[in-house]
């Protein structure tokens, strides 16, 4: 049985690759793009391969949820990949980009542990299409926002 939920979403950016991936891994500036409260800790300056941080975000029942986080995928304006721990369960959030001239196509893939149990089986199916992808969604045209500000 399959125990992990994987969506990928994209949107088209009007800056270069590098512009963009220097916003990326400037997690205090992640709150400027996320839909719901969302904070980090223990970390100055940008982030590089390695690096680990606690964040803050809102989860449906949870409004100040905790993880801790390392960067464990980087390449300098093509990948980043955030890799948050909870409850012993990893999520990973990987951003790939594809440069066009200035412009960058931006995916972002979530992935993450299905819950066992009712959750899993019924509420999870109903959250993840209504809930978790359309403020993922919302999370990148806010991102494309703010770089074409």
């Amino acid at each position: 049985m399959d125990n992990r939920m994987v969506a990928t979403l994209g949107v088209n950016i009007n800056r270069p690759a590098d512009e963009v991936f220097e916003y990326l891994r400037d997690v205090h500036r992640h709150n400027e793009w996320s839909p719901k409260p969302y904070r980090v800790e223990g970390i100055e300056g940008l982030v590089e391969a390695g690096s680990t941080f606690v964040s803050y975000g809102w989860l449906p029942g949870k409004s100040d949820n905790r993880n801790d986080v390392e960067v464990t995928a980087f390449e300098p304006g093509r990948k980043i990949e955030f890799t948050a721990t909870q409850d012993g369960h990893k999520f990973l959030n990987t951003f790939v980009l594809t440069p066009d001239g200035d412009k960058t196509r931006v995916e972002k893939t979530i992935d993450f542990y299905k819950p066992g149990g009712f959750a899993g089986t019924f509420v999870m199916p109903i959250l993840f299409p209504a809930l978790i992808k359309p403020a993922t969604q919302k999370a990148m045209v806010m991102l494309k926002d703010q770089l074409e500000a």
